[in-house]
């Protein structure tokens, strides 16, 4: 089953302006910021529930094959500049203002903009290596289900990395470079797998009748923090990095999701509809309640902290046209600043250098 979070741009709840969950799943992906390590916190928060560990689930076989007569996708995803997600100084965001969503990069010093990669880019999913060197990306070219592909920039060689009868999306990297997240539906339900080069990806969170997305690595590799319906209600919760240790972080009995962690691995931003509308909470995971960083009657979507932990970047519909704009603010909720103006969705801002 294809959960919520991947619906479609257009049918994300009836008048978001046609966004979809695919907003902040693309940004787990394409986040990648120069963390120093953190340790895992020692307690759950108050209040958090633990959640059933995930059984055992059979290894699926994923060989990693070179692709041959596939698109030029080293002309449609263009190398990451060095030292990407290490500065707080540039933003990247799509913006559908030509009528197809294209990469954009803004200067949060003079404002300027520079287009970056064309429409094509947005349906990839793509996520760039910490080291800049490879892009990881969904595609259907070889036919039939959606795969998770990998680009090495400097050579153009493609290597197919999974091989289910069934979608895989949003591919992830740890912060180590180490090994990709990624979210299939090869069990039946969405589950997130865990890819390491050269292995075979294994389903971290296999819980049954429901659909865990949206992963979000902590800074140190160590967690990850991602959204579940196993409850009865989207939820935010964190598991380790071998898919044990899960726990509830939230438990609102409705809508919490777009996790993103902070720089020092000890909160976590995400999307809430707790007050009956769309904005952007904080939680300590070492306890504590959600904190409210945005309160505005429009949508507040796609919270990105800045590598210096100082900022947030988020995507919302507050002005009266109604569309998405890229704002920023400061880590504690004050300052927020509108950054795009264009009569079109910007979305899924980014940290880039």
């Amino acid at each position: 089953m294809i959960s919520l979070i991947r619906i479609s741009m257009v049918k994300f709840i009836s008048g978001l302006r046609g966004l979809t969950w695919l907003m902040s799943a693309a940004l787990a992906g394409l986040l990648v910021a120069s963390c120093s390590q953190v340790p895992t916190p020692t307690a759950l928060p108050a209040g958090i529930e633990p959640a059933p560990d995930n059984s055992p689930f059979p290894t699926l076989t994923a060989e990693a094959i070179p692709t041959a007569g596939a698109p030029d996708f080293a002309t449609l995803l263009p190398p990451a500049p060095p030292g990407y997600g290490q500065r707080a100084d540039h933003l990247i965001y799509y913006s559908n203002n030509s009528g197809d969503y294209e990469l954009f990069q803004i200067d949060l010093q003079g404002g300027n903009q520079t287009a970056l990669a064309g429409s094509p880019i947005f349906g990839l999913e793509p996520a760039w290596s910490p080291d800049g060197r490879s892009v990881a990306f969904k595609s259907n070219h070889s036919g039939g289900f959606l795969q998770i592909f990998l680009l090495e920039s400097a050579t153009g060689q493609l290597t197919q990395l999974t091989h289910f009868e069934a979608d895989s999306w949003t591919p992830t990297w740890a912060p180590d470079g180490r090994s990709l997240l990624f979210i299939s539906s090869a069990s039946g339900d969405d589950d997130i797998y865990r890819l390491e080069p050269g292995g075979e990806p294994h389903n971290l969170t296999n819980s049954p009748a429901s659909n865990e997305t949206l992963p979000a690595w902590s800074p140190d590799s160590s967690q990850i923090a991602f959204v579940s319906d196993r409850f009865g209600y989207q939820d935010v919760l964190v598991m380790g990095a071998d898919g044990s240790n899960v726990a509830r972080l939230t438990d609102f009995e409705g809508l919490d999701t777009v996790p993103a962690w902070s720089l020092d691995g000890s909160q976590i931003a995400y999307v809430s509809f707790l007050n009956e509308n769309f904005d952007i909470y904080v939680i300590d995971l070492q306890g504590g309640k959600p904190v409210r960083l945005t309160d505005n009657p429009a949508y507040d979507w796609s919270p990105a902290w800045s590598p210096d932990g100082s900022q947030i970047a988020f995507t919302s519909t507050r002005e009266q046209d109604g569309t998405y704009d890229v704002y920023v603010m400061n880590a504690d909720g004050s300052g927020q600043t509108r950054l795009t103006s264009a009569p079109a969705d910007e979305i899924i801002p980014m940290w880039w250098p």
